[in-house]
C-alpha cells in the first residue's frame, strides 16, 4: 500500500498504488485528513497502480469525497481497472466523474473551477 499526492495548478493529485483493506483504512484516513486542511480547488485521486478495494477503503474515499464537497472541493477519479471501477461505478455513478486520464481529470477540474 503506497498514499501519495502533489499539488499541480491547485489540483491536489492523489495516488495510490497496491491493494487496500481494512488493515491500511486508518492510514488512508489520516492521510486524507491531513490533505483537506492544506487549499486546494480540486482534487483527483488516481487508482492506476490500484490493484483491490474493499467496501472499507471504498468507504473512505467516499468520506474524503463528502469533505471536499463540504469544502466546495470537486474530488474525481481517473486512471481505474475495470476490477475496481465496477465497484464505483455501479454504486456512485451519479455523484462521482471517472475520467479514463489524469490529463482529462486535469483538464475537467481546471475547466470547471
Amino acid at each position: 500500500m503506497k498514499f501519495k499526492h502533489r499539488i499541480e495548478d491547485k489540483i491536489c493529485i492523489i495516488g495510490l498504488e497496491g491493494g487496500f483493506s481494512q488493515d491500511e483504512a486508518k492510514a488512508i484516513k489520516l492521510s486524507f485528513a491531513n490533505l483537506l486542511r492544506m487549499n486546494f480547488e480540486g482534487s483527483i485521486i488516481n487508482l492506476s497502480e490500484t490493484v483491490y478495494l474493499d467496501s472499507i477503503m471504498i468507504g473512505t474515499i467516499m468520506t474524503f469525497f463528502r469533505k471536499c464537497r463540504e469544502k466546495h472541493v470537486q474530488l474525481v477519479l481517473c486512471d481505474i481497472n475495470l476490477e475496481v471501477r465496477w465497484l464505483f461505478w455501479n454504486r456512485y455513478e451519479d455523484i462521482l466523474s471517472i475520467f479514463d486520464t489524469e490529463k482529462e481529470a486535469i483538464a475537467h477540474l481546471k475547466k470547471n473551477a
